[in-house]
């Protein structure tokens, strides 16, 4: 199992323990409103506690709503940086070819202007491969 299956996996679980839990707490609510036989009192003292357990489970899931919602951006955040970087790198890469590639013409331009210095036409060729290169 990966672990972002195991995350989901995981958040699922408690987000049914939860459901379960709401839902049993929901059960005592409408057991409590149908007893006829207990005293006011008693059935406020129940409701109250029902309530506060409602909240803490609301809390809970409050907390895990922004806990996944958190892990969500920050595994965004770190796809787009590793974008970012690759983009870099290439560019990078491709200036550094582009550079080479210039000073491998420089180089060229340079051995064959040596080589023409010998020759009797080297005036219009060396005139020749500047207006090329330059």
């Amino acid at each position: 199992m990966s672990s972002t299956e195991l995350d989901s996996f995981r958040t699922y679980s408690i987000n049914v323990s939860l459901n379960e839990s709401i839902d049993q707490l929901y059960g005592q609510l409408c057991r409590l409103f149908g007893n006829t036989q207990m005293y006011f009192s008693k059935r406020k003292k129940l409701l109250l506690q029902l309530e506060r357990k409602k909240n803490q489970y609301r809390r809970a899931i409050d907390r895990s709503d922004k806990r996944i919602i958190h892990e969500d951006r920050q595994q965004r955040q770190q796809i787009r940086d590793e974008q970012e970087q690759n983009n870099n790198w290439s560019m990078g890469g491709m200036a550094a070819l582009v550079g080479i590639a210039l000073a491998g013409m420089n180089t060229a331009a340079t051995f064959i202007i040596m080589l023409l210095h010998v020759s009797k036409e080297k005036q219009f060729l060396i005139i020749y491969l500047y207006n090329i290169f330059y």
